[in-house]
């Protein structure tokens, strides 16, 4: 029995060398494929990473060339706000004249109307006081002189001037 078990043993042990010389070799193969793969690699690595400095500059430039065209249209957009401007007082000079014009013209025309419905109200409350009283003494009525036109224009244009002078 001992010859037997022995015997087994033996064939046992030869069938685990025989298992461990092919790991040794599987593993032996593997190294050198990971070996020819880092050598792969290794060349390639270089090439690849000149590619992705020459791509990253590329977009380097453009990115410069897009800051430099949003800085113009930056520049632009100020110019034509400022033109804008410019053009909104100069359309709307005449239009604040006229309207400036008008105003003074009725505050004018309106003024000496005043002036006498004041003094026609006055009239009526002056007839109804009693005898045993003095009449009220009445202010005189001054009759204000409604401008000429071309002295509104005058002092309208000034106005208009010192207020384009200021924008």
């Amino acid at each position: 029995m001992t010859s037997a078990l022995t015997t087994v043993l033996l064939i046992a042990a030869i069938a685990l060398c025989a298992v461990g010389i092919w790991a040794a070799l599987r593993l032996a193969a593997a190294a050198d494929s990971v070996k020819k793969l880092a050598d792969d690699v290794e060349a390639r690595a270089p090439e690849l990473l000149e590619k992705a400095d020459v791509t990253v500059d590329a977009l380097n430039v453009e990115l410069l060339r897009m800051d430099l065209i949003i800085t113009q249209v930056e520049e632009v957009t100020e110019l034509v706000s400022s033109a804008s401007n410019a053009v909104h007082t100069i359309v709307n000079a005449p239009y604040e004249v006229v309207t400036g014009l008008g105003e003074r013209l009725r505050r004018s025309l309106h003024a000496p109307r005043k002036q006498r419905e004041h003094h026609e109200s006055r009239k009526q409350l002056g007839s109804g006081e009693s005898e045993d009283r003095p009449p009220m003494e009445q202010e005189p009525l001054v009759e204000q002189q409604p401008a000429t036109d071309q002295s509104l224009v005058d002092e309208l244009t000034g106005e208009q001037q010192a207020h384009v002078e200021q924008t």
